[in-house]
This record gives C-alpha cells, structure tokens and sequence, in this order.
C-alpha cells in the first residue's frame, strides 16, 4: 500500500508500512524499558526524541513501523520514513513533515554520504521542536561513529539513546513460542526444541527457518512435527 502523508501537495510515496507491526507484537521481555519508554512518549504531551540503535536483523524497523501504528491507534497522526528507499529521491520533499504528530526515520547511518539530505533532516528536526512533533530515528550504528554534518550529529546525540539488544540464550525458547503464537503458526512444542538444539542459537536464523517451515507447512497440507521440520530442512 501506499501511505499518503497529510501535506499541501498530496503525493503519494512510495513507502509501504506493514499493519501487523504493534509494540504487542513484538518480543520485549528483554527489552521492557524501552517499549516502556516509547509508550510513554505517545501518551505525553512533552517533546520527545528519540535515536534508536539495533543491527540490521534486530526487529529496529518492525519496531519504528509499530510506533507509527500506535499513534494511529489513539487517533495521531505518524508517518515512516526509510531511508533506504528515500535515500535516492530529492530531499525536499520531507519540507513541511512537522505537520506529523511523530516522525519515525528509520536507517539514519545511510546518510553519511549525503549532505543534502543531512542538512534537510536538521532543518526538520528545528521544525519539529517548534511545531510538538516527536521524533524516532533508526540506525544500525552509534550516531557519534556517523560521518555527519557537526550540527546534525550534535542534534542526534543529544536525543534520548534506546538500543534493541540481542534476545539472550535463555529467552529464544520463550521468544520463539510467542512469535509463533502472534503468527498463529501451528507445531508441535518439541518442533522448538528440537531447532535449538540442532541450529544455531540466534533469533533471527531460528526465526526465519520458523517462518520457512510454516510457509512448507501451508504448501503440503501437513502439521510442523520434528520429522517435517527434518525433512524440510534437510531439503
């Protein structure tokens, strides 16, 4: 789908956000703190800015999308920005986003070889101060290791610093369980452990085979047990 963001000129860009992506859908019980912290600053009434930090599979732009559509939940309006793609288009037509309730820029690290776009993106952060828009950037590195316009980076790093820390080793079970539950992936239990003990222990390579052996499981018209899950696998 395409977003259409509430300016005078009406364009469509061409940035799709997911519906699925809610703070309830993502496994925080690592990470209470923050998804605690992002609450908050949709329910305040105080300016808030934030400067998010994970790997590039760590669930950062699952969780930026998410933060858009919490704020069309209590009726606010957000828009999702990935750089990524945007990147590759003029910067100035990001003129006038304050008008949003919440800017959420996800891959912020893309910039450090574009001094337009670094310059713009300051120039909306000035913006935003003045008109009450809250801010979430994403990036997979540390803001002060960016390559940055000095006032840009200055902004940056004095915003409120949140990171999305790897799920432990003791929680991939836990992780793994709730993640199929939210998907309403039908297995067997020992299907989980049975990749835990054969796979390596790393959430998104456990995720991912997770979804692979769901998306076989759809195909064949068969149950996810240890020996499709093997046989799939091995395949």
């Amino acid at each position: 789908m395409n977003f259409i963001p509430m300016n005078p000129k009406q364009l469509i860009f061409p940035f799709a956000i997911d519906q699925y992506p809610r703070f309830d859908n993502f496994y925080h019980s690592h990470i209470q703190q923050l998804i605690y912290s992002l609450s908050r600053s949709l329910q305040e009434s105080t300016e808030s800015e934030f400067v998010i930090t994970g790997t590039e599979r760590s669930g950062k732009s699952f969780l930026l999308q998410a933060i858009c559509n919490e704020y069309k939940l209590i009726d606010k309006q957000a828009f999702y920005l990935p750089m990524k793609v945007a990147i590759n288009m003029e910067p100035d037509f990001i003129e006038n986003f304050d008008i949003y309730d919440a800017l959420c820029i996800d891959d912020v690290h893309l910039l450090h070889n574009h001094p337009k776009w670094q310059e713009m993106i300051f120039h909306l952060i000035n913006q935003s101060r003045e008109n009450e828009c809250n801010l979430y950037f994403g990036t997979e590195e540390s803001i002060l290791e960016l390559d940055l316009l000095p006032d840009l980076s200055s902004r940056l790093s004095r915003m409120q610093s949140l990171q999305i820390l790897s799920v432990p080793d003791d929680k991939l079970k836990e992780a793994l369980t709730f993640c199929a539950a939210k998907l309403e992936i039908s297995l067997d239990h020992e299907v989980i452990d049975y990749l835990l003990k054969r796979e390596k222990r790393e959430f998104q390579h456990l995720f991912s085979l997770l979804k692979h052996l769901d998306q076989a499981s759809a195909q064949q018209k068969r149950k996810i047990t240890i020996p499709f899950a093997k046989q799939t696998l091995l395949s």
